[in-house]
C-alpha cells in the first residue's frame, strides 16, 4: 500500500473540510502484535484496538464512531485504503459513497480517490455530533452611509444532532488477491443523541478590531436556551459600528448550558454595510450631519432640563399639597408611633382583633388589611386613611373629628378619644349620620376638667392613649420586654408590675415612681423631658418619643448613672457623642429640645410678626382712605363756593389754619376740644369781616388777606 494514501487525522481535526491525501510520506507504526489467546483489548493514548493506527488487516477496518463526524470517517477511510483497497479501487468508492448516504444529513462527503474530503453540514466539532444552521434575519437592522447604525438582528438557529451505530469489521473476499468491498464496512442505521445537559445558543458580535472568539469581553453576546431544535436570540447594533461598504463577521455556536461548553464549531456570517463607500462631498454631508445633530442634541438636552426643572417644581408644589403621614398642620395625629406589639378591638360580632399597636398614630388605611368586613372587598371605607385626633385641637378640616367605636373607654390628655378621616384627606363613608358630632358637641367634650395627677401638669400633658387592651414591646438591656399596650399614657409607676428588676423583695426606687411619655415642644416644666430608651425607633408627630417624671409629680432616679442619658453628659464634647443629644450652651439635652422645639418657637413667633405687619398695613391702608375722603370733600367745598381754579389767598390761609387747629386738638383733653370748638363755631360768622357774611364785624384784627379777598369781590361787582 503507497504512503500517499495514509490519512493523519488527528492532524486534520481542527479543520471542518478534510481530505484523504496526508502531506508527508511516512506510515504511522502499529503497535506490536499481541497474543492471539490474548483478548484484553490493549488501550493506549491512542485509543483502545480496533483504531485504524492498531489495524493490521482489513477486518479490523470499521466505523467505530456512534455519531457522523469528519474525523472518525476519515480515520474509517485511512484504515480501508492501507489494509483493504487503494483509493482508486472501485471497492473503495462504494464504501465511501455507502457512508456518505448514511451521513448525508450531517456530512458532504465527495468520493475522489485520494482527493476524498469530508465537510460538516451543520458545523459540527470534527468527531461529529449536535450541529447547528443560522438563520440570520436584518429587517429591524439598519446601517446609514455615515456607518451610524440602529435596530438589532434577530438570529434563529434550527439544531441537528444525530448518532450512528459503530459498524461491524470488514470481511476480506476468500482467496482474493486484496479484501473485497464489504456492507458492513458502512455506518450502521442511525438514532438521535441524547444530551444530558441543556443546550444553549450563544451569538457574538464583534465590538472591537480583530475580536478574538475566546475572549468574551471582544464580543457584545446573546444567550438563550434551546426549546427543542431550535434557539433564537437578538443582537443590538452599536450605534457607530459599519462603515459604508464595510463587514464584519458574528459568530453563533451551541453550548453545553449557560457558558458551558462549546458543542459546535461557530457559524460565522457576514454583516455588510450596502452603501458604498463615502465621496468628500458625502464626508461634508457626515460633518454637517454630525454638527446638526450635535445641535439637536443639545437642544433636546436643554428641553430635558427645563421639564425636569418644571416637573420639579411641580413635585414640591405636589409635595405640599400632599397631606402629612401625621395629618394636617391644624390637626395632627395623636399617639406613639411605630412601636411593637397589638392592639386589641373587640367587634360585636367578630370578637376580638389583634390591630397593631401603633393603631391610630399615623395616617394609614388601618381596616383595609385588618377589619373583617374589609378583607377582600376593597370597599371605599376600607380604603380611606384615618387617625386619632386631638378633638380640641382640630381646625380648619372638611369633617369634625368623631369618637372612637374602637377604643370608647380610650382617653387622650383625659378627653374621650376622637378619629380624623379629613386630616388625612380621606373622606368619612363610615360614620353613621348619628354618630357625627356638632361643634357644640366637641365643646362640651373640651370643657371637662382634667385631672393633672393621670394626665400630668397642665403645661406638659401626657401623650399617650389609654386605656388600650394589648401589649407593646419596650427595650431594656437589648432585650424586648411585654409592656400593657397603653405604656406611657398616664401617670403610672409602669415598672412596678413590669419590668424585670422590679419583681424581687427590693425593688430600685424608681420602680414606685409615675412618670409618662410628653410632647417635648409642649413641656414648659422647669425640669425637661428625656429621651426614651423604651422604644428608641418610635415617634409622637414625627418626633423621638420623650419621657417626663416631673409632670406627674415623680421624681427621677432612673436617669442617675445611665450613661446613655442626655442629661449626664456634663461637657459639649461627651455630649456631642450621642447622636439623639445636643449642647445648649449650659446643658445636654434631647436633640429636639434644643433644635426642633426651637425652630417651631421661631416660627410661630415669625408667624404672629406677619400677623401684626399685616394688622398695621389694614390700619395704614384705612387711615389713607379717611385722608384721601377729606382732601375730595375739601375739593368740592372749594368748588361750590366758585372757585374751581387756583385757589384764592384766603382759603389757602384758611386751611393753613385748620391744620394747625388740628395740631393743637390733638395736644388737648377731648372736653376742652369740645368746648373751644363750640367757641370757635360761635365766632367764625363774625371773624371774617366779609360783607356777604351775616352778623357784626368782629372787633378783633381781620384774618389776614382778607381785604384783598374784599377788594376782589367789590372789583368783580
Amino acid at each position: 500500500m503507497q504512503s500517499k494514501f495514509l490519512l493523519l487525522a488527528m492532524q486534520l481535526a481542527c479543520t471542518s473540510a478534510m481530505s484523504l491525501k496526508k502531506s508527508s510520506g511516512t506510515f504511522l507504526s502499529a503497535p506490536a502484535k499481541s497474543n492471539a489467546t490474548d483478548n484484553k483489548k490493549f488501550v493506549d493514548d491512542r485509543g483502545e484496538r480496533g483504531h485504524f493506527y492498531y489495524a493490521e488487516k482489513c477486518e479490523d477496518c470499521f466505523y467505530k464512531a456512534d455519531k457522523c463526524g469528519c474525523d472518525p470517517t476519515l480515520e474509517y477511510f485511512a484504515c480501508v485504503t492501507k489494509h483493504c483497497h487503494k483509493a482508486s479501487a472501485a471497492e473503495f468508492a462504494d464504501k465511501c459513497t455507502a457512508h456518505g448516504t448514511k451521513c448525508s444529513d450531517d456530512l458532504d462527503i465527495s468520493c475522489r480517490g485520494e482527493d476524498t474530503t469530508c465537510q460538516s453540514k451543520a458545523h459540527q466539532l470534527p468527531h461529529g455530533g449536535i450541529g447547528l444552521t443560522v438563520d440570520v434575519s436584518e429587517a429591524d437592522a439598519f446601517c446609514g452611509p455615515f456607518g451610524k447604525c440602529i435596530g438589532k438582528l434577530h438570529l434563529t438557529a434550527k439544531i441537528s444532532g444525530k448518532a450512528v451505530a459503530p459498524s461491524a469489521p470488514v470481511a476480506a473476499a476468500p482467496g482474493a488477491a486484496s479484501p473485497a468491498p464489504a456492507v458492513a464496512g458502512a455506518p450502521a442505521a442511525v438514532v438521535i443523541a441524547v444530551e444530558t445537559e441543556p443546550l444553549w445558543l450563544e451569538c457574538g458580535l464583534p465590538k472591537v478590531a480583530n475580536a478574538d472568539i475566546n475572549h468574551k469581553k471582544d464580543w457584545n453576546i446573546c444567550r438563550s436556551a434551546a426549546e427543542g431544535e431550535a434557539a433564537e436570540c437578538d443582537l443590538s447594533l452599536p450605534t457607530k459600528w459599519l462603515g459604508a461598504a464595510q463587514k464584519k463577521k458574528i459568530y453563533c455556536v451551541l453550548t453545553d448550558g449557560e457558558n458551558g461548553k462549546r458543542l459546535t464549531q461557530p457559524a460565522w456570517h457576514n454583516i455588510i454595510n450596502v452603501h458604498e463607500k463615502m465621496t468628500k462631498e458625502d464626508k461634508e454631508a457626515e460633518d454637517d450631519e454630525k454638527a446638526a445633530d450635535a445641535k439637536a442634541e443639545k437642544k433636546t438636552e436643554k428641553k430635558a432640563e427645563e421639564k425636569a426643572k418644571k416637573e420639579e417644581k411641580k413635585a414640591e408644589k405636589k409635595a405640599e399639597k400632599k397631606v402629612d403621614l401625621h395629618g394636617s398642620d391644624d390637626c395632627r395625629c395623636i399617639g406613639i408611633d411605630e412601636i411593637e406589639g397589638e392592639t386589641v378591638i373587640l367587634f360585636k360580632r367578630d370578637g376580638n382583633v389583634s390591630y397593631p399597636a401603633d393603631l391610630g398614630a399615623h395616617c394609614e388605611a388601618w381596616d383595609a388589611k385588618t377589619h373583617p368586613s374589609c378583607e377582600g372587598k376593597g370597599e371605599s371605607a376600607c380604603e380611606q386613611a384615618w387617625c386619632y385626633v386631638d378633638p380640641c385641637k382640630c381646625k380648619n378640616v372638611a369633617d369634625l373629628p368623631k369618637p372612637s367605636a374602637y377604643l370608647p373607654e380610650g382617653q387622650y390628655k383625659g378627653k374621650p378619644v376622637h378619629f380624623s378621616y379629613a386630616t388625612c384627606g380621606g373622606k368619612d363613608s363610615y360614620s353613621a349620620e348619628e354618630e357625627k358630632k356638632t361643634a357644640k358637641d366637641l365643646e362640651k367634650t373640651c370643657a371637662v376638667e382634667v385631672d393633672d395627677a393621670k394626665w400630668g401638669a397642665d403645661n406638659c400633658r401626657c401623650v399617650g392613649i389609654g386605656p388600650q387592651p394589648g401589649s407593646t414591646k419596650v427595650t431594656i438591656k437589648d432585650k424586648q420586654v411585654d409592656f400593657p399596650a397603653d405604656v406611657g399614657s398616664t401617670c403610672t409607676a409602669w415598672e412596678e408590675d413590669n419590668h424585670p428588676e422590679c419583681a424581687g423583695e427590693k425593688p430600685p426606687a424608681w420602680c414606685s415612681q409615675k412618670w409618662c411619655y410628653v410632647d417635648p415642644c409642649s413641656c414648659k416644666l422647669p425640669t425637661p423631658p428625656k429621651t426614651s430608651s423604651y422604644v428608641p425607633d418610635a415617634n409622637y408627630q414625627g418626633k423621638p418619643v420623650y419621657y417626663s417624671y416631673a409632670t406627674c409629680g415623680g421624681k427621677d432616679e432612673y436617669t442617675k448613672g445611665r450613661k446613655e442619658a442626655c442629661v449626664n453628659m456634663n461637657t459639649s464634647d461627651a455630649c456631642g457623642k450621642l447622636d439623639k443629644c445636643a449642647w445648649t450652651g449650659k446643658e445636654c439635652l434631647g436633640k429636639e429640645l434644643v433644635e426642633v422645639c426651637e425652630k417651631k418657637e421661631e416660627k410661630v413667633e415669625k408667624k404672629e410678626e406677619k400677623k401684626e405687619e399685616k394688622v398695621e398695613k389694614k390700619e395704614e391702608k384705612k387711615e389713607k382712605k379717611v385722608e384721601k375722603k377729606e382732601e375730595e370733600e375739601k375739593k368740592e367745598e372749594g368748588i361750590e363756593m366758585g372757585f374751581e381754579g387756583e385757589k384764592l389767598p384766603w382759603m389757602a390761609d384758611k386751611e393753613k389754619r385748620q391744620a394747625a387747629r388740628a395740631e393743637e386738638e390733638a395736644k388737648e383733653p377731648k372736653e376742652e376740644k369740645k368746648e373751644e370748638k363750640a367757641d370757635k363755631v360761635e365766632g367764625v360768622k363774625d371773624q371774617s369781616g366779609l360783607p356777604w357774611m351775616k352778623g357784626d364785624v368782629n372787633d378783633k384784627a381781620p384774618v389776614p388777606g382778607a381785604a384783598a379777598v374784599a377788594e376782589g369781590l367789590e372789583a368783580i361787582r
